[in-house]
């Protein structure tokens, strides 16, 4: 069985990095990422990640605010 992931990063390169290391993992499934906290409370209710690897500090809503 597959763990689902999703993150959720607004730096590109801390974003593409921690794709790259989960790819290598053979028991885990990226689901779209998120540039934002409104993208990713999109993105949840529609892909419903197992772990979300979530950025604090972004513009918009903060990776707190999206968490609660």
């Amino acid at each position: 069985m597959k763990i689902h992931a999703m993150i959720v990063e607004d730096e590109q390169m801390a974003r593409k990095e921690l794709m790259y290391l989960l790819t290598e993992e053979e028991d885990v499934a990226l689901c779209p990422s998120a540039e934002t906290g409104e993208q990713m409370l999109q993105l949840y209710g529609e892909y419903e990640p197992d772990v979300i690897f979530l950025d604090i500090h972004m513009p918009g809503i903060s990776g707190i605010e999206a968490a609660n």
